[in-house]
């Protein structure tokens, strides 16, 4: 899971972005490889799917959500707001099929400790799904207070999901990002903590936690038994995001300007750093998969979206070279890394998100599935509108171009079938990757059904 360098919303920059409302999706003379499943406007906030309306103000809860992480949940989505998650049921990926089956909301008692909020609080940053079975997914979320475990059933979506562990570190808390681990045959919640001299990866046994029902530990008092197993330095400050696949953990840091490669064995708190992979200017996030046979390692620099081919290194420990596969030139304010599937296709996606003033959101889209012909697919068509331009089909949806939406800022991106779907703060939206044949597998960091035990 990538983490989400989160703009928090000030009441006082609310006439900065006095943008279009409410959010309408691209029109077809800027379509291109994608397009917007929503033909039109969204459906309005609340149980739907935008909060364009939003003006700095207004509370971040469920009549108002803001949409900051998106995973998937067998063929369902769990969104991360910052009062807790919502589950969505996509049907068959149209507007209209796609609906909010659970809104689990702090305000309404879902954990078992949640703090009194101001206007500007916002608890719960991001999170990550791991699918065990078919009736199974784990659901694990960071944020200002901690962390919490949650288990849900698929195949029951309106039954609620169940909250089974909350690690409540008060104040003090700076975790980040997390990210589910298989290693081996248990689950493990890697929750990146930047509290200290050095930045640390706590370890939750995430299986022993599904064996409790609502168990809070407080500070450095264990109530729950087993759950919180320690914590490991990764040797650095200032971790910006985690990710990973199968056994594998890639770690950023802000500081150095790199990404490490770690190997989680048996001995979760010991890992072996495999790599670090550091390119010519600061690494800000990452985003590490594995398809078909090989490794890659998607980066957002300051200047740059870069793709290395890490297979050999953490295949074969032939860490030498890590060859670059893909480099250009794209910056921005704070780079935010997604990797996924949709229409039987790997894709990295990168968005630089800016909250009103500065430079304009940019997203990148790229196909990954050979690095050796990785390729370029958010659409680049330009057009002029009255209310500016010209524009292409990212920079529709921006507040800066002039034609864009209310606070909208794209974080994170997910795919199901052959449709992908944006977690944009103000907005929730989705679009299609047309004409492609879909792997019936899917593919999820962490969660890859090619991955097997027996691979390294």
């Amino acid at each position: 899971m990538i983490s989400i360098f989160l703009l928090v919303p000030h009441a006082a920059l609310a006439g900065e972005c006095s943008t279009r409302y409410p959010h309408e999706a691209a029109p077809s003379e800027l379509w291109g490889f994608i397009r917007p499943v929503d033909d039109g406007f969204l459906p309005s906030a609340g149980p739907s799917m935008r909060s364009t309306f939003y003006d700095g103000f207004r509370f971040a809860d469920s009549f108002t959500p803001l949409w900051l992480d998106v995973d998937p949940a067998g063929d369902h989505l769990i969104t991360t707001v910052p009062h807790g998650l919502q589950i969505w049921n996509v049907g068959d990926g149209t507007t209209s099929a796609l609906s909010r089956v659970k809104d689990m909301s702090g305000w309404r008692g879902a954990y078992p400790s949640f703090p009194p909020l101001g206007e500007d609080d916002f608890i719960w940053l991001t999170g990550d799904t791991y699918q065990t079975s078919d009736t199974e997914v784990f659901y694990a979320q960071v944020g200002l207070i901690g962390l919490a475990v949650w288990s849900w059933n698929p195949q029951t979506p309106f039954t609620d999901p169940k909250l089974h562990y909350q690690h409540e570190i008060g104040a003090q808390s700076q975790y980040v990002d997390v990210e589910l681990l298989r290693v081996p045959g248990r689950v493990y919640a890697m929750a990146a903590n930047n509290a200290g001299a050095l930045s640390r990866i706590e370890v939750y046994d995430v299986t022993a936690a599904t064996s409790l029902n609502r168990c809070l530990d407080i500070g450095t008092v264990a109530s729950c038994p087993n759950v919180h197993r320690g914590s490991f330095s990764v040797g650095e400050t200032s971790i910006r995001d985690i990710s990973g696949v199968g056994r594998f953990l890639a770690t950023t840091h802000s500081f150095s300007g790199g990404t490490r490669l770690w190997k989680v064995g048996s001995a979760v708190l010991s890992p072996e750093l495999v790599k670090e992979v550091a390119p010519s200017d600061n690494t800000k996030n990452s985003g590490l998969w594995h398809y078909k046979g090989s490794y890659g390692l998607a980066v957002q620099t300051n200047s740059r979206f870069k793709v290395f081919d890490v297979t050999a290194c953490l295949k074969a420990g032939n860490c030498s070279s890590t060859p670059v596969k893909y480099d250009e030139a794209f910056g921005g304010t704070a780079g935010l890394v997604s990797v996924f599937e949709a229409g039987g296709r790997a894709l990295a996606y990168s968005a630089h998100v800016s909250q009103c003033s500065g430079p304009a959101n940019k997203e990148e889209l790229l196909e990954v599935s050979d690095l050796d012909e990785i390729r370029e697919i958010m659409p680049r068509s330009t057009s002029s509108f009255p209310e500016g331009g010209p524009v292409d089909y990212a920079g529709w949806y921006t507040p800066q171009t002039g034609v864009g939406f209310l606070w909208y800022q794209p974080h994170r991106m997910t795919g199901l079938g052959d449709t992908i779907y944006r977690a944009a703060f103000t907005a929730f939206d989705h679009h299609l990757v047309p004409n492609v044949v879909t792997f019936s597998s899917g593919f999820e960091p962490g969660n890859l059904s090619e991955w097997t035990e027996s691979q390294p």
